[in-house]
């Protein structure tokens, strides 16, 4: 590569040290390489206007240098510094259109380095040095721990996170000095086991805390699919809300409005059947809108909720005269405190004639108000009380932040486009496999899912007795 400011070629070739000969031709120069045993001859022809100087930096193929010549003239050599994966050597001769580099060399080969292709995690891992000496070891990826180095190899503890890893070994050998990799793959001594859970959680919060005990004592990552919260809209609002915003809340309110069972005829499904869904709406839907102000404001402390059928009969199977009655819930209102001491509203039904999949969440507070809706998902609405009201209103209002698809790191679909339900289901997902890769908890998780499930099922019994419940009860 030529440096005309400085008045430099520099050459750094790295044929495959099988290769005996090789050249190059340029506009700008020609270049030669040929091996006869220990020596090597390096040619280069320069077609500059100006001659330049030659700075050439080559591998080393045996462990001294015997000597270096340029165009018949003794030439000095130095070792290239941090050199990694092989030593070379640096010679520098001066402005010449033809320069001829003959290095020898003598003494032994290149000894290697050996280590385990794999190795368990929390293994043992040795490395063997065979015949240079060993004066440090490097690991910027925490592969290791308990590292032992000695003259000629190493030992150390396989602890990082799985996959495959590098740790640096700087070696001497003769005249040389240099860093080599030493790469391994390390993996878990039992297979990755994890847990994605569709919502609700269980069909009772029995049920539940004994599915929580046991992903904890079996050690495995749990995450619960509550898809809403991924997406940038919501994802924004949590910053708002965490950065104060909104300043001190005064309440919210949360509607997921379905018409999917307005028809008196529709008939009888698993979704209408206490003993395999566990409840109706509440359950189908309410999980989801209570998840996702959890998500924003934090734990529930209290519900006061109205729960009820409003088709008690409906037919067996599609056409049938026979029917048979209905034991889960077609709408639930519930008014709720957080731990917080947020006061809200919280609607959810699947008769909300209209309605395909309507779910509006609005929050307020004394400095601002924020509104997000599933209808129009790109879009984060926010007030704030601090924009000027004068004159005739000034910039107040309520404005919209174009959060659209600005999932971090996403490549593709960009950011311009909007993001769907599927987008927000693909974003859970991926979510979850990144925490397992990177070893560490997801969320949603199951005890999350089990804060929902204790929600719903105090807002049964507070429907069925009339009365607030504590979700601690």
């Amino acid at each position: 590569m030529p440096d005309a400011l400085a008045g430099e070629l520099r050459l750094r070739p790295g044929f495959p040290v099988q290769w005996n000969h090789a050249s190059l031709r340029h506009p700008d120069l020609n270049f030669t390489f040929k091996r006869e045993g220990l020596a090597e001859t390096y040619f280069v022809e320069q077609k500059f206007s100006k001659p330049q100087a030659l700075r050439l930096q080559i591998p080393a193929l045996r462990e001294s240098v015997a000597s270096v010549m340029v165009n018949g003239q003794t030439a000095k050599w130095q070792m290239v510094a941090d050199s990694v994966g092989v030593p070379r050597i640096e010679i520098v001769s001066g402005a010449a259109a033809r320069q001829e580099v003959v290095v020898t060399w003598r003494g032994r080969a290149l000894g290697e380095v050996t280590a385990p292709l794999v190795v368990t995690r929390s293994d043992k891992l040795e490395a063997k040095i065979g015949g240079q000496q060993l004066l440090a070891v490097k690991d910027p990826q925490s592969a290791l721990s308990q590292l032992v180095v000695g003259e000629y190899g190493f030992d150390a503890r396989a602890t990082g996170r799985p996959g495959h890893r590098t740790v640096f070994a700087q070696l001497r050998q003769g005249d040389l000095n240099w860093w080599q990799p030493v790469m391994f793959e390390i993996r878990d001594d039992k297979p990755v086991v994890a847990v994605d859970w569709e919502k609700p959680l269980a069909m009772t919060v029995a049920e539940g805390q004994r599915m929580v005990a046991a992903a904890a004592q079996a050690g495995v990552k749990t995450q619960m699919t509550f898809n809403l919260r991924f997406f940038p809209a919501v994802a924004r609002a949590r910053q708002l809300i965490e950065s104060g915003f909104l300043g001190n809340i005064f309440s919210f309110r949360g509607r997921y409005y379905r018409s999917s069972y307005i028809a008196a005829d529709k008939p009888l499904s698993w979704r209408l059947r206490k003993d395999v869904s566990g409840g109706g709406a509440l359950f189908d839907l309410g999980s989801h809108i209570l998840d996702l102000i959890y998500y924003l404001l934090g734990d529930y402390s209290a519900v006061q909720a109205t729960v009820d059928t409003l088709i008690k009969a409906r037919p067996v199977a599609a056409g049938s005269n026979e029917t048979a009655p209905v034991d889960v819930d077609d709408i639930a209102l519930m008014h709720v405190r957080m731990a917080s001491g947020i006061l809200g509203l919280i609607e959810t039904s699947r008769m909300g004639t209209g309605f395909t999949n309507d779910l509006p969440v609005e929050i307020f507070g004394d400095k601002g108000a924020i509104r997000f809706n599933l209808a129009d998902p790109a879009w984060l609405e926010v007030y704030d009380v601090r924009d000027a009201e004068s004159p005739l209103g000034g910039m107040r209002g309520f404005r919209k932040i174009e959060a659209v698809g600005r999932y971090p790191g996403a490549k593709s679909p960009d950011w311009t486009m909007a993001p769907g339900f599927e987008r927000s289901h693909a974003e859970c997902q991926y979510q979850f496999l990144k925490a397992i890769a990177e070893d560490r908890p997801a969320a949603p998780s199951l005890a999350d899912g089990l804060h929902i499930q204790t929600v719903m099922e105090a807002a049964m019994l507070s429907s069925a007795e009339e009365r607030w419940v504590k979700i601690a009860e």
